[in-house]
């Protein structure tokens, strides 16, 4: 950051703090406070708004005995939900949920998520994006392990869109066009599975009990494979068209980066291919070798190509 830019955000760090009303909100000032200055100092003043409206009308209830509020916020009534023993921690994840939300024509818009009486979308990578960049910008928390699978997705999603344009669409709370990024290499049916599966597995991965088990386990497999598999196809075609861009232009060092960063993510994709049985405990292959080889041959448009042994 070069010194003007110091300056702007000192300067948007000062207007904000004179709008806040710490009265409600003392106990956390700091953390509020330390919040604020990452939020200026790592994003464009356009993408705070969301911020900027919510924060001072923000009211923060610590163990005020609403069971189906821990940790969390409500979009309609501007409010933060916390556990007072991790209220300090936790904050972080919540305020990032307040900086990318909105209520309006009776219709929450959250992150990547929208809900109404009609209608609920987005949740898994909505949770998984917000837990990714409590993790970025202040570190790791208890949830953690709680939101893995999700911020593995919103990680590998950030790498097919751009870091600068998710975290814009993230905090604009831009779902629509978070789904036109990826329609360019999918039809609108293969991006909503996609959040969809997300959603499952957010949703269920702790609803198990002795009578559902086998049947949610199976679905949630099933949910990670879809997830995968449009991960990887979608990443994959996008090098295939890039690769052939910067082919006719002659652009080597590109091509060499651009093949560093498909292996980076193919990577992910391994590393992150297994699931344990719930039942038996094993370790179930999510992605197969040869559905990894007719995913990314087919997003080359070469069935005979073999890339995984």
């Amino acid at each position: 950051m070069n010194n003007n830019d110091m300056i702007l955000a000192n300067k948007k760090s000062e207007r904000l703090y004179n709008d806040i009303n710490y009265d409600n909100k003392k106990c956390l000032s700091k953390e509020i406070a330390k919040f604020v200055d990452v939020m200026i100092n790592n994003f464009s003043d356009k993408d705070l708004t969301n911020l900027y409206n919510n924060i001072n009308s923000l009211d923060i209830i610590i163990d005020g005995g609403y069971e189906n509020h821990q940790n969390s916020y409500d979009p309609v009534n501007n409010i933060i939900y916390l556990e007072k023993d991790n209220a300090k921690s936790a904050v972080y994840h919540e305020l990032f949920h307040l900086s990318s939300s909105c209520y309006k024509d009776d219709t929450v818009f959250c992150g990547f998520a929208q809900w109404n009486d009609d209608l609920i979308i987005g949740i898994g990578l909505t949770e998984g994006y917000t837990q990714l960049l409590r993790e970025r910008y202040f570190g790791d928390d208890d949830l953690k392990h709680a939101y893995s699978a999700e911020v593995n997705y919103a990680y590998l999603t950030e790498l097919i869109v751009g870091k600068d344009k998710m975290s814009c669409l993230y905090l604009n709370a831009n779902l629509k066009e978070l789904t036109n990024e990826l329609c360019q290499y999918n039809s609108v049916e293969d991006v909503i599975n996609f959040i969809n599966a997300i959603d499952y597995i957010n949703a269920y991965k702790f609803k198990v009990s002795d009578s559902n088990k086998k049947e949610i386990f199976q679905n949630i497999i099933d949910s990670h494979r879809i997830a995968r598999k449009f991960l990887l196809s979608t990443y994959t075609k996008k090098f295939a068209e890039g690769i052939k861009i910067k082919a006719l232009e002659n652009d080597q060092d590109a091509i060499t980066q651009m093949t560093i960063s498909f292996y980076d993510f193919v990577g992910e994709i391994i590393d992150n291919n297994a699931a344990v049985n719930m039942e038996t405990n094993e370790e179930i292959i999510i992605l197969s070798t040869d559905v990894l080889n007719e995913i990314v041959s087919s997003a080359f448009g070469s069935p005979d190509m073999i890339f995984f042994k």
